[in-house]
């Protein structure tokens, strides 16, 4: 169990680390160190959850397209 732990919290912290980048659109300017970051989550997949993984997959079309990252208010 504590490897599950472990496990969650790499998850957390780089799903963190890919929000901050994606708010602050690093994804238009290095779209290669964003999508590394993604591939550093995506090992996980099987224990992502959903929600993640739809963020994740927003993140690739952002990327894909170069669309602006904007947060709702």
């Amino acid at each position: 169990m504590a490897t599950r732990k472990k496990f969650n919290q790499k998850i957390l912290d780089r799903m963190s680390k890919l929000q901050e980048m994606m708010e602050s659109n690093t994804h238009l300017e290095n779209p290669a160190e964003v999508s590394d970051q993604i591939e550093s989550i995506s090992k996980f997949w099987p224990m992502i959850v959903e929600e993640d993984k739809d963020y994740i997959w927003a993140c690739r079309y952002a990327i894909e397209y170069q669309s602006p990252w904007e947060v709702g208010e």
